[in-house]
């Protein structure tokens, strides 16, 4: 199994997940992939994920494909009505702009510092909490974990609190994880009648599989 973000789909116009599966294929593996949200699983965290699965003899896709959970999410039509996560780099209105939820946890910034979002509360901003940033601890809850689930990790002479940061934000979310290893245990159904083939040239799909019959479904 791999995780990664689904920019390893657009990876060198696509030709980096062409050749990772190329090779899968070469070595006798049935492989599938989808993109995962983790506000799927009742995180307030908008954090898409690429899971990957391969095996020599079992068929992926009734891991990942046997399960289909879209989450009701407010549009940004409705943002005046809700809380709102954003990176404090981008300000209100940039990519990273989540209703109801912040934006993906990263471990740090490109200058070793802690990044964490910020939330604009709608009801606190009469109060003088309109914008307030969530601590490690609420970074935790967020990614699943239990409250300091980390702290064991800065115990040891010449760790700091990054590093508590850093494991958070490179963490698979708790539910998303225990969500393949249910299915992995206990593996579903998957109808393949409606899926088509990749055409030479196009994109990625948020999903696709592939059995080494050349063209992916």
């Amino acid at each position: 199994m791999l995780e990664n973000v689904p920019f390893m789909l657009q990876l060198d116009r696509g030709r980096a997940m062409r050749h990772l599966t190329e090779a899968l294929e070469e070595m006798g593996y049935r492989w599938a992939y989808r993109v995962v949200d983790a506000r799927a699983f009742g995180l307030p965290q908008r954090r898409l994920r690429v899971v990957l699965l391969a095996s020599r003899t079992e068929d992926p896709r009734t891991v990942l494909f046997a399960d289909d959970v879209t989450p009701d999410l407010p549009g940004l039509e409705v943002a005046d009505d809700h809380d709102c996560g954003f990176y404090w780099t981008e300000g209100v209105r940039g990519l990273g702009w989540a209703v109801d939820a912040v934006p993906t946890l990263k471990g740090g910034s490109t200058i070793g510092i802690a990044s964490p979002p910020a939330v604009y509360r709608r009801e606190g901003h009469d109060l003088g909490l309109g914008i307030v940033t969530p601590g490690l601890v609420d970074a935790e809850r967020l990614q699943g974990f239990d409250p300091d689930w980390t702290t064991a990790s800065v115990r040891d002479a010449g760790t700091r609190l990054g590093h508590r940061w850093k494991l958070v934000g490179n963490a698979v979310p708790v539910p998303m994880a225990a969500w393949v290893g249910r299915r992995l245990f206990e593996p579903g159904q998957y109808d393949a009648s409606a899926d088509r083939g990749l055409q030479p040239g196009d994109p990625w799909p948020t999903a696709a599989w592939g059995s080494g019959g050349g063209v992916p479904g």
